[in-house]
């Protein structure tokens, strides 16, 4: 049974009526999503970003759908032809999605430092220790509202052996899955 709930109600519960900014953050740290390192290589050498963003597209042809905020270095490399690699990360690899996420004040190719990266078709930079690593070419980049939605086309897999569980962001914290499905985190 479908029951209107009025926006008073809301109030009441301190729930924002408008999808608004501030209520539409609010509600995405409900999503959890998995973490990639994306990289790519720049003007000024090899950048990269952390995104929770990246979803199955088409599976023939095989492609994905990222988005990037529109003045990064990353998508700025992919502009002008770049391979994008991306790296689903596991637990252990958290150190690495702290370094690309850009709080840490480490940028450009540093943030390669202290980890093994493998070279997969066509010229994209995955991390070794990575769930999966990805390469691919760009199809398309769409740019809307300071943000750009990037079309991939997968070019390389690289696996690792057996079933490991990707590192997760949700609530604005990493997370781990645990047998059962479990998160736990912070």
């Amino acid at each position: 049974m479908l029951q209107r709930v009025s926006p008073d109600t809301l109030a009441a519960l301190g729930l924002p009526m408008l999808a608004d900014a501030a209520g539409f953050r609010l509600a995405m740290r409900h999503f959890a999503g998995s973490v990639c390192v994306l990289t790519a290589d720049g003007e000024k050498g090899p950048t990269g970003c952390v995104a929770s963003s990246v979803s199955s597209f088409s599976a023939a042809p095989p492609v994905l759908a990222l988005s990037l905020a529109q003045q990064s270095s990353t998508a700025q490399a992919l502009r002008v032809g770049s391979p994008l690699g991306i790296s689903l990360l596991a637990p252990e690899d958290e150190a690495v999605a702290q370094r690309f996420s850009g709080f840490t004040g480490v940028a450009g190719s540093a943030r390669f430092a202290g980890s093994d990266w493998l070279e997969l078709d066509p010229g994209a930079q995955v991390l070794a220790s990575a769930v999966v690593g990805l390469g691919c070419a760009v199809e398309e980049m769409i740019p809307r509202h300071g943000q750009v939605l990037v079309l991939a086309r997968v070019c390389a897999i690289a696996p690792s052996p057996g079933q490991r569980a990707p590192l997760l962001y949700w609530h604005g914290a990493y997370r781990e899955l645990r047998d059962g499905g479990a998160c736990a985190g912070p």
